[in-house]
């Protein structure tokens, strides 16, 4: 009996210290292994750095990151250069351990990244990486095949990737029963590989006298792949899969599901069979369901910036919106394997941006470059933006995509060429009815003619252009959105149908004699295409247009309500001749005023994100926008506004709350409180009742306004709960109570009452642990992150010592009290 139970014991701990060895966790088994990965991978991940070759200027990632000696490795050969070391952990633990690790680089340098998430979804832009390395940890990947798309999809053409492992240690760990969430075969990784892609992959041997030999694999992204062939690869693995599952249909029944699936001979039977192993192996992953069916999927969008100026805090506002349901919908689908895709960009074509490069006396692709680089920077590198996708229209990947959208609205009877003449505005770079126009006195004594809508001064145009068939889509873009919920707050909705007037065509191109700087019309070089035409096509060029679209199309796409004649009329008539399914929601928000007034770069008004950041900081900016921000009225944005909402909400609010919890007279121990439900019911019910009710519920309503991107709304709740646990706590007075448990009791409900601010992590997502002489946002920002990322991993009645101790709350409660 005995010695069943020590093997019963035996087996669970093999088991536990092989699950830990492939996530390691908190606890004590997984504090040891953690020890024990980094002393057997430190010579591995040196390694591994060494055969990348890194160069100070070049953008680096690590997968599986562990307790961080590859990227000190790596770290320290781009010091003091312009490069970026970026790290992919999935073990929440490990991913702590290793910030904690490197907080003081992260702070100053700012050129370490980390990342908790799982490398078959990794947020990264496409051709992102220069290279990409890790060390003994391709065996625990769930799906390997999707793993190296992704590896693929974000190195850069002409990157390189390094894989070191130890064979001999692996083999031992298996006889000794340590690997059994994972097959070390390094064949199937390197077939792995060549299926995604990779060119010249082959496995070398280091044999060591003084350690232990270990092997390295190594692979290359030719200069010439596009993702255009990564997106039919993966299109072509998708049809597997689903085949796989037809065969385990067909095993369970049987039976062949029809006659066109039946075999003939042993052959087939055995390729059958085959797949369905395979299959079965796949099915061990939880992540299954979601891999095989591929339902669901998030395509998050912004409008892409025009690049005749730099970005200000209107295009920040935009692409926050977009940020934020993205987030947000990682966060909430964080167990599924679902593609979660969020692009933005520049609009790189048009008069305004081949008159702007003359006047700064550069030619336009070289301004463009300029342009377009500092919307990167601001919007990703300095405001924490991060977008799958970063689409630029002067790549040629879009103008593929934009010459095959011309051709087959032609194909389809949808262009005609014809005589048009109307009245244009440079500015807004569209033709205007003699309905949206009207004369006003300019500051020179002249009459002229402006918009109606936007006030751009307009001039007449005659020229023979190509025209796109809009009168034939009248009815049906109107039914389209009369029927759908598809304009997004609905008051916008009668905009768009004043806008739609039956009977009236699109021109869809400009004469290249005026217009050079833009995509020519196929077979015709006379004519340059429209820009809104130009532009609008982004969005299918992200999703992988002309080839299949498997993530199409998007579930929401965040515009300012200027261009809503352009995304609700034109985008949609564009799809329905194309055959192409419709957006699902067009959200449209109001713009940014400053006192009052509109951002102009001729008043002067202009707000840079980046300045405004260093008053508020980048978390303090987003906060705000994110927070005062309103689809259907215009914001008034002041630095004074913006600090008072700051203080109010993190400080005299949630940071209140915090440190209630954590005070030491009431909490001596520091641990999280225990809970007494019979006091609870008698002498707290009053108003501890309605506050658990609405605790209860808080979830569901940021969850409701989250999906329908009403972020302001989102907050409002979650501040509306932490007001009430202040005034729980301060009808109570715990600090009054005598008996030890009923004060318990108090705290503990107070201390639920701080994981509302959990539900704020989609707005502060990229706050940082800073060091103490930083300044005062900051700290609030940076604690709000550790309160969101770590609370809900305490252990209720935990002592300090433990690893569940709530003793970072004092923390977290003094940084967001500061004055």
């Amino acid at each position: 009996m005995v010695l069943k139970y020590l093997k019963r014991l035996q087996y669970l701990a093999l088991q536990d210290i092989a699950a830990q060895m492939a996530r390691p966790m908190k606890g004590m088994t997984g504090a040891v292994m953690c020890g024990v990965l980094a002393r057997r991978n430190e010579l591995l991940e040196k390694k591994a750095a060494e055969l990348l070759d890194i160069q100070a200027d070049q953008k680096i990632l690590e997968i599986g990151y562990g307790p961080g000696v590859g990227i000190q490795s790596a770290y320290e050969r781009v010091k003091g250069g312009s490069g970026h070391i970026f790290g992919v952990e999935r073990s929440l633990y490990m991913h702590n351990r290793a910030r904690k690790k490197f907080a003081l680089e992260i702070a100053e340098d700012k050129n370490i990244h980390f990342e908790c998430a799982d490398v078959v979804h990794m947020p990264f832009p496409n051709d992102f990486f220069d290279g990409i390395f890790h060390c003994n940890c391709y065996y625990y990947w769930p799906d390997m095949h999707r793993a190296t798309f992704e590896i693929f999809r974000i190195l850069k053409p002409g990157g390189k990737i390094v894989a070191t492992l130890n064979l001999d240690r692996l083999q031992r760990s298996i006889k000794q029963g340590l690997m059994r969430y994972g097959n070390p075969d390094p064949v199937r990784y390197m077939s792995a590989l060549e299926d995604a892609g990779f060119r010249d992959v082959s496995i070398e041997y280091f044999p060591d006298k003084q350690k232990p030999e270990y092997q390295a694999i190594f692979g290359k992204k030719r200069i010439e792949d596009t993702l255009l062939n990564a997106e039919e690869r993966m299109a072509a693995l998708e049809e597997e899969m689903l085949e796989w599952t037809r065969h385990q249909k067909m095993l369970k029944t049987g039976r062949p599901i029809s006659d066109e699936e039946k075999w003939s001979d042993s052959e087939s039977r055995e390729k059958i069979t085959t797949k369905s192993i395979r299959l079965w192996r796949q099915m061990r992953s939880p992540l299954y369901p979601f891999r095989i069916w591929r339902r669901y999927h998030s395509f998050v969008t912004t409008p892409i910036f025009y690049v005749n100026a730099a970005p200000h805090i209107g295009h920040l506002y935009s692409a926050l919106l977009a940020d934020a349901a993205h987030r947000w919908t990682k966060i909430s689908k964080k167990n599924s394997d679902c593609p979660l895709i969020f692009s933005t960009g520049t609009d790189e074509h048009g008069v305004k941006i081949q008159n702007a490069a003359e006047a700064a006396k550069k030619n336009p692709k070289q301004f463009c470059d300029e342009i377009s680089g500092r919307f990167r920077s601001v919007l990703i590198d300095h405001c924490g933006v991060a977008p799958t996708d970063f689409i630029r229209t002067t790549e040629q990947r879009h103008r593929v995509a934009v010459e095959t959208v011309w051709n087959k609205l032609a194909d389809k009877g949808y262009i005609y060429k014809d005589s048009y003449a109307g009245w244009y505005s440079v500015v807004d770079e569209c033709f205007y009815s003699e309905k949206d126009v009207e004369e006003v006195t300019d500051a020179n004594g002249n009459v002229v003619k402006v918009s109606k809508t936007t006030k751009s001064v307009l001039q007449w145009v005659e020229e023979e252009n190509y025209m796109f068939r809009l009168s034939k889509l009248h009815d049906r873009l109107r039914k389209w959105l009369l029927d759908s919920d598809v304009i997004q707050p609905k008051h916008y909705l009668p905009h768009v149908l004043q806008a739609l007037r039956p009977g009236e065509d699109l021109s869809i191109s400009r004469d290249r004699s005026r217009l050079q700087w833009g995509i020519a019309v196929p077979n015709d070089p006379t004519q340059t295409v429209y820009v809104w035409l130009d532009a609008l096509t982004n969005y299918l060029t992200v999703a992988g247009y002309p080839a299949k679209m498997s993530q199409w199309p998007p579930d929401c796409q965040v515009i300012g309500k200027d261009i809503l004649k352009f995304h609700a009329i034109y985008w949609p008539a564009f799809l329905m001749a194309l055959e192409v399914d419709v957006p699902k929601k067009l959200y449209i928000h109001a713009h940014w005023l400053i006192d009052g007034v509109k951002m102009s770069k001729s008043v002067g008004n202009v707000i840079d994100p980046v300045s405004a950041s260093e008053v508020l900081t980048v978390e303090g900016l987003r906060y705000f926008l994110l927070r005062q921000g309103v689809p259907h009225d215009d914001g008034d944005f002041t630095f004074i506004k913006a600090i008072n909402v700051l203080n109010a909400e993190l400080s005299n609010n949630i940071g209140n709350l915090v440190s209630r919890g954590t005070v030491d007279k009431l909490n001596p121990r520091q641990t999280y409180p225990k809970f007494d439900k019979k006091f609870f019911e008698s002498d707290l019910k009053e108003l501890g009742q309605s506050l658990i009710q609405n605790l209860d519920k808080l979830n569901g309503v940021v969850t409701n306004c989250f999906d329908n991107m009403q972020v302001h709304k989102a907050v409002d709740a979650i501040c509306s709960v932490a007001r009430q646990g202040n005034g729980f706590f301060q009808f109570y007075k715990p600090w009054t109570m005598t008996n030890e448990m009923e004060r318990d009791t108090v705290l503990f409900v107070t201390c639920e009452k701080q994981r509302t601010a959990t539900e704020l992590a989609p707005l502060v997502a990229n706050a940082e642990i800073l060091p103490p002489n930083s300044n005062i946002y900051s700290l609030r920002f940076a604690a709000l992150k550790v309160l969101c990322q770590n609370y809900q991993n305490l252990i209720y009645g935990t002592n300090p010592q433990s690893a569940g101790t709530i003793r970072f709350l004092s923390e977290v409660a003094d940084a967001l009290t500061l004055c």
